[in-house]
C-alpha cells in the first residue's frame, strides 16, 4: 500500500527539519564554544548589552547558551545519541 500524500509530505517535513536540526546542531556548538572559549559572560555588562539589545541582560545571555547546551546534550553525538535518529533520515 502506498503513502498517502498527508503520509508523504510529513515524511519530507521531518527529513528536512531532521537535517536543519543537524546543521543547526553545528551552529549551536559553535556558539558554546565561542561563548566558553572567549569567556564572554565575564566581559559583558548589562550596560554594555543594553546599548545595543535594550531587552536583555547578560544573565539572559547567560541563560540561553545554557539552553543550546541542553539542547546539545539531548541530541547527543553522531554515533550514541539521539542525533543518530536524524541521521539515519537522510537515508
Amino acid at each position: 500500500m502506498a503513502l498517502t500524500p498527508q503520509q508523504q509530505n510529513f515524511v519530507s517535513e521531518l527529513m528536512n527539519l531532521g537535517e536543519v536540526v543537524l546543521q543547526q546542531r553545528a551552529t549551536a556548538q559553535n556558539l558554546v564554544s565561542r561563548w566558553n572559549l572567549n569567556s564572554l559572560s565575564g566581559s559583558m555588562s548589562d550596560g554594555d548589552v543594553a546599548l545595543i539589545f535594550p531587552h536583555l541582560t547578560t544573565t539572559e545571555i547567560a541563560s540561553a547558551v545554557t539552553a543550546l547546551q541542553e539542547v546539545l546534550v539531548a541530541l547527543g553525538d553522531d554515533v550514541t545519541g539521539q542525533a543518530t535518529n536524524l541521521i539515519k533520515l537522510k537515508g
